[in-house]
């Protein structure tokens, strides 16, 4: 997963950026854009929290998922 904070960049831009320069193996599985990237007291990048917003990011289309039957199953709207 690579994790990265820009104003004009895209992750699909990085992404081709990156197969351009880096071979196969080296490429990242995720590109993830955040507004800013977390940093510790140090003001060291902090790994930790940056696989926790990962952890919620992978998460949020479970809940959209969940959201929206929750709905469909209020309406009373049958589906198929």
């Amino acid at each position: 997963v690579l994790y990265f904070s820009s104003e004009t960049l895209s992750s699909q831009e990085l992404s081709d950026f990156l197969k351009c320069k880096l071979d196969d193996k080296h490429w990242p599985d995720r590109t993830i854009k955040v507004d800013n990237l977390p940093t510790n007291p140090h003001g060291k990048i902090s790994k930790r929290m940056l696989s926790q917003l990962f952890e919620k990011s992978s998460q949020m289309p479970k809940t959209l998922d969940s959201l929206k039957l929750m709905f469909l199953k209020e309406l009373k709207v049958v589906l198929g």
